[in-house]
């Protein structure tokens, strides 16, 4: 059994053994990968590795739940506004039968307001007031929500992505400071604010900043455009009301019509592909030379470290004091 502990050690799990059938695939996550049986030579750095691998996992878990909202959302909403329809009608035929009058006046007034807007109904009374709110649903309808939603996971991508980055930049701060002789001169305050500013760059100076400090050239990577165009775009979306404005066209290139950009599941799907691709690239960079440890094996879409049953050297952090 590779379970050592009462909880499983899998990478990202840590639910209890029965979770576990057979010592098969978990029954509440995707976990992969063993952590309980390895021969590190260095504590420090199976410790850090550790941390590095949960930061990306809880990033990895947080855009699989925005996947299954982009996809599910959708038909969420359908039932909802279905429902509500359903409702709405139900009530105004019931208030037809037994308040024809009431039903009569509202009716005219709702013409007044197709014709002439809001201030076609600021002579309403308040039994007609009533019966005019349960019959909005205060403008929403199904595409308006499904866009507006859409906009809120383009929002959350971009922004958990720059929090994974800090995130993964404190704690490398923390091992260079403690065990690599570096930043001497830095508290461990100024090196956490040092790398939230790192985080809220511009996405193109970020990765120019994280291939000059640190080497990890994954601008030269062939999704790079994408990659940094999903950043571009909740930008346009939040100042421009998706219209691509100049500073767009200037960062990614676009060289398309003034027309409103898409925002649609598509999109969404092949952005958040993206981010955990980069989140991979980024992750297993720092693994490697942060703690000595690479990659060996990839399960599926999920790329992990196998600390079990590697053959690769592990760096002992004491040795790598400069």
């Amino acid at each position: 059994m590779p379970f050592e502990n009462t909880f499983c050690n899998r990478e990202g799990c840590g639910h209890n053994v029965p979770d576990h059938p057979n010592d098969g695939e978990c029954l509440k996550c995707n976990c992969v990968g063993f952590v309980s049986k390895n021969n590190f030579r260095d504590p420090l750095a199976e410790y850090y590795g550790r941390k590095i691998i949960d930061i990306h996992v809880y990033f990895q878990n947080d855009l699989d739940a925005a996947k299954h909202l982009v996809n599910d959302f959708p038909v969420m909403a359908s039932k909802f506004f279905q429902d509500k329809k359903s409702g709405i009608d139900e009530y105004w035929t019931s208030l037809v039968s037994k308040n024809p009058d009431l039903a009569q006046r509202v009716n005219e007034k709702i013409g007044l307001f197709n014709q002439g807007g809001r201030n076609a109904l600021e002579s309403l009374e308040r039994d007609e007031i009533e019966v005019v709110i349960k019959l909005t649903h205060d403008g929403a309808n199904r595409d308006r929500t499904v866009d507006l939603m859409n906009l809120m996971v383009l929002s959350f991508l971009t922004t958990r992505f720059r929090e994974f980055i800090r995130e993964l930049l404190v704690l490398i701060y923390e091992i260079e400071s403690k065990y690599k002789n570096k930043h001497q001169s830095h508290t461990p305050d100024e090196l956490e604010k040092k790398a939230y500013e790192i985080s809220e760059m511009d996405i193109k100076k970020m990765l120019t900043k994280l291939t000059n400090e640190w080497g990890l050239a994954s601008t030269t990577n062939e999704n790079c455009n994408q990659f940094t165009e999903g950043f571009y775009r909740r930008n346009v979306f939040i100042h421009n009301n998706g219209y691509p404005n100049q500073k767009y066209r200037d960062a990614t290139g676009y060289k398309g019509s003034d027309d409103k950009l898409d925002l649609n599941r598509d999109y969404l799907l092949q952005l958040i592909e993206v981010l955990l691709l980069y989140s991979d690239i980024i992750y297993e960079y720092f693994l490697n030379t942060e703690c000595g440890m690479v990659n060996i094996n990839k399960r599926g879409n999920t790329h992990h470290i196998d600390l079990t049953d590697s053959d690769a050297e592990i760096i002992p952090l004491k040795d790598l004091k400069q």
